[in-house]
């Protein structure tokens, strides 16, 4: 069993897989579900570019990218989820056909990239998003996308369970609140995995691919 120890080995090409999650407009966007509840959207649009910039360098390194997205069909909802929505009075996001469930602007898949739709937070759960690392040879997963402490940890703990290392990056990732993300953060480092910046995780990427040794910000 191969233990890999470093940041280095965790982002491999060879070995990882960028995972970005739910970056749709009703999660992102002005007049998006969130936007409509009165959700500060400042922390989740901040991240936007990070993401771009992750998903850039990625695709430059040859690392395979896949998009997950939440689809919101209530035909998938069980008892819980139902009685969830009810008392949080949040219905109606991420429905299939509309605007809502689309991914945001420079974040859409690229031709050949693999997309996962889920009706939970955690894109392993109901998915054949195993089978698809498993058969790309992927041992570890870069995980951006929002918000942080609900979809990007839930798939990031089912990660872990199912035997990859996780690595998500910090400032490719956001919650509502600057105090939910650095909660989840924290929470990551205790349990699962490892947090990274898009510049170290670039930085990492150059070096293998072989560009010479230098600083993160050189490469962003």
């Amino acid at each position: 069993m191969e233990i890999l120890t470093t940041l280095a080995e965790k982002v491999d090409p060879e070995r990882a897989a960028v995972l970005m999650i739910d970056y749709q407009n009703d999660f992102c966007s002005k007049e998006g579900f969130l936007d409509r509840l009165g959700v500060d959207l400042g922390e989740i649009q901040a991240s936007i570019p990070r993401a771009q910039e992750l998903l850039k360098h990625a695709r430059a390194a040859g690392v395979p990218v896949i998009h997950a997205y939440y689809d919101g069909n209530p035909d998938f909802f069980v008892g819980p989820m139902i009685e969830r929505l009810g008392r949080k009075h949040e219905h109606g996001y991420c429905l299939p056909g509309t605007w809502g469930i689309e991914f945001v602007d420079g974040l859409q898949p690229e031709p050949g990239e693999l997309v996962i739709g889920k009706h939970r937070y955690s894109a392993f759960f109901g998915t054949d998003l195993d089978m698809r690392l498993r058969g790309m040879g992927r041992s570890s997963v870069v995980l951006g996308g929002v918000a942080s402490n609900n979809c990007v940890d839930g798939t990031g703990r089912d990660a872990y369970y199912n035997g990859y290392y996780v690595v998500m990056a910090s400032d490719a990732s956001a919650a509502p609140t600057a105090e939910l993300h650095q909660a989840t953060l924290t929470t990551v480092e205790h349990a699962y995995g490892v947090v990274a910046t898009t510049d170290e995780i670039a930085a990492l990427w150059g070096q293998q691919a072989g560009e010479p040794n230098k600083p993160a910000e050189a490469v962003a």
